[in-house]
């Protein structure tokens, strides 16, 4: 003979009470709750709740232990939780189209192995919580810094264009580096590009721009600089054709005149045989050391010059 129990309970005759039929079970609401044998359960009770395997929680409507809310299956048979990741390049929710990761935000993917949303570029930079990947693009060495891809010598970062470039008033050189003209400012040149060619700087007037040199340069090896201007020294009159620091070299004899840019000869001076005299030396030599003509000193009364 036995008593009735309410639901859930059984009758002990070895105690003459009413108890739980699985010895690990917890009382609730006047109901027994057996925790042997539930999915990712320890099998052992607690004092209101199954104690359930690392990660999970129990549920008391399913009687059974689960994921939290917003968390997703690992591998291992863990749980993970999705809002822990809220504020990381991620929303915090799962991805309800994969279902077995979370939900990261634009353009940003989640790792299972890391359990993170990055980049999917590994060389890339955060800017504006959105990944900028750096592998592959113009000039670039395919790293990423900071706040910007890495570019080869000589070429700068264009965050609007995700690309290298050269800085402005730059050319392209033939080895492919930049080279900027406002490094010339000052320098025979204003520093800017020659917007014909593309490929040159400006130089200013009589100036020419020097490819190897990288330079604005006298156009004219032989060639002297004066008011910053080139001043050439080849096949001018009577001069040997070489440019010396301030002037033209002249054949022996002549002199250079800067305004005519030639080998004259000097005042007081005649032109004899393809060479200068001067009439100072025949001074007291009847004669009064002044020229008379350009091919004639002038004499004393009664004498003629005789060259």
């Amino acid at each position: 003979m036995t008593c009735n129990c309410l639901p859930t309970f059984i009758f002990d005759t070895n105690t003459l009470t009413c108890i739980c039929p699985d010895a690990n079970s917890f009382i609730s609401s006047g109901k027994c709750f057996g925790c042997t044998g539930i999915g990712n359960g320890t099998g052992n009770a607690l004092a209101k709740a199954c104690e359930c395997e690392p990660t999970y929680v129990y549920s008391l409507t399913l009687k059974t232990c689960l994921c939290p809310p917003n968390s997703i299956i690992l591998d291992d048979k863990t749980c993970f939780s999705c809002p822990t990741l809220k504020g990381k390049n991620s929303t915090g929710a799962v991805n309800t189209v994969t279902g077995n990761t979370c939900k990261c935000n634009t353009n940003f993917e989640f790792s299972l192995t890391s359990l993170t949303c990055n980049c999917p570029d590994a060389n890339s930079f955060i800017s504006s919580g959105k990944c900028v990947g750096c592998t592959g693009i113009g000039n670039g060495t395919g790293n990423a810094l900071a706040k910007t891809c890495e570019c080869k010598a000589t070429y700068i970062y264009s965050s609007s264009s995700n690309t290298c470039l050269c800085p402005s008033h730059s050319i392209i050189l033939s080895d492919s580096s930049c080279f900027i003209c406002s490094t010339l400012k000052g320098k025979n040149s204003p520093g800017t590009v020659n917007s014909t060619t593309k490929n040159t700087c400006n130089c200013q007037l009589t100036f020419v721009f020097d490819l190897e040199k990288l330079a604005c340069i006298c156009p004219v090896t032989e060639s002297f600089i004066s008011k910053s201007r080139c001043v050439a020294c080849e096949n001018i009159g009577n001069g040997t054709g070489k440019a010396l620091a301030s002037s033209c070299a002249c054949n022996p004899t002549f002199v250079y005149v800067a305004s005519a840019n030639a080998c004259r000869c000097a005042v007081g001076s005649i032109l004899v045989s393809e060479s200068c005299f001067a009439c100072s030396t025949l001074l007291n030599k009847n004669s009064t050391g002044k020229v008379r003509s350009p091919t004639a000193c002038l004499c004393n009364r009664n004498f003629l010059f005789d060259t």
